[in-house]
């Protein structure tokens, strides 16, 4: 497994890069792959197609095919900009941090396992945003990013979030195991 920064050398944002994922010897960072699948109208239209049953339950509000791919690429662009800004410092976000975007996975605050503590939910600050991205906060603030879906239902259930899930528990051990806790680790590898 290798990680790779997103925006900046040495920032605080960071990519992983599956062995699954790699081909003819090239690293492919899964920030990157979500990002590029986000912004092909191809994939949407496919996407949104064999989920259609989701798309159309009240809690779209009878969204459209056409509007859900406008919407998703809106919010990919939206959040990879929000992203890039609270990395690069640009004006107005220099107060911000990746905190401010990135959430508790889960509501429960007193959970005793610290994996959980860890893991992150990051989604545009838009009302019913489309787009998730799952991270892993490391002890001096920096996060690495474990995979993304699409929210098409209430409530992140079924095989999507659970492969999510997975790949968050199965990045957090790789680094226990590795004793990589901070971003000087993770460049290190």
């Amino acid at each position: 497994m290798d990680f790779l920064g997103i925006f900046v050398e040495n920032g605080l944002l960071y990519s992983v890069c599956y062995p699954e994922d790699q081909s003819d010897g090239q690293l492919n960072d899964i920030f990157k792959i979500l990002f590029d699948r986000w912004a092909d109208s191809e994939y949407l239209l496919e996407f949104f197609k064999e989920n259609y049953s989701d798309l159309a339950t009240p809690f779209w509000n009878g969204m459209t095919i056409d509007q859900a791919i406008q919407q998703v690429l809106f919010e990919r662009e939206d959040f990879e900009y929000v992203l890039w800004a609270i990395e690069t410092k640009q004006p107005e976000f220099e107060q911000k941090s990746f905190r401010d975007v990135f959430k508790p996975l889960h509501d429960n605050i007193y959970s005793l396992n610290w994996k959980n503590e860890q893991s992150r939910k990051a989604r545009p600050d838009l009302k019913d945003s489309m787009l998730r991205i799952y991270a892993t906060e490391l002890e001096d603030g920096s996060y690495v990013i474990t995979g993304g879906a699409i929210k098409l239902t209430e409530k992140m259930i079924g095989s999507q979030y659970n492969k999510e899930f997975k790949n968050l528990e199965r990045v957090q051990e790789f680094l226990t195991t590795q004793g990589i806790f901070t971003k000087e680790g993770l460049e290190a590898l």
